[in-house]
């Protein structure tokens, strides 16, 4: 039923999801771009370094769409840009992925 929820309500495309490719696979998710403003305000470390920029994306997908479990520090893909997992929540089958990019 919780899946049935996600997928109709929450990752409804119509709605707030969209379709994204995480790790070669397509799936309907919720990203969210929290900005370095964000992240300080939260009282989060900020991950900035001389030269080298982290940009951080929130992903929310239903557990079940992936077909691994994400892991903190895998290298994955999002959209074709390589990014590190920084956190993975398992959250009654929606899963909320931290992801970083780093940009010089």
């Amino acid at each position: 039923q919780l899946k049935k929820d996600f997928t109709n309500g929450f990752i409804n495309l119509n709605e707030f999801g969209s379709e994204h490719e995480l790790n070669g696979v397509n799936v309907r998710c919720v990203v969210q771009s929290p900005t370095e403003q964000d992240t300080l305000l939260k009282g989060l470390q900020y991950r900035g370094f001389e030269a080298v920029h982290t940009q951080q994306a929130i992903v929310y997908v239903v557990k079940d769409d992936l077909q691994e479990f994400p892991v903190k520090d895998e290298v994955m893909t999002f959209d074709g840009e390589t990014c590190v997992v920084d956190s993975c929540e398992n959250q009654m089958g929606m899963l909320k992925i931290t992801l970083d990019f780093n940009h010089a």
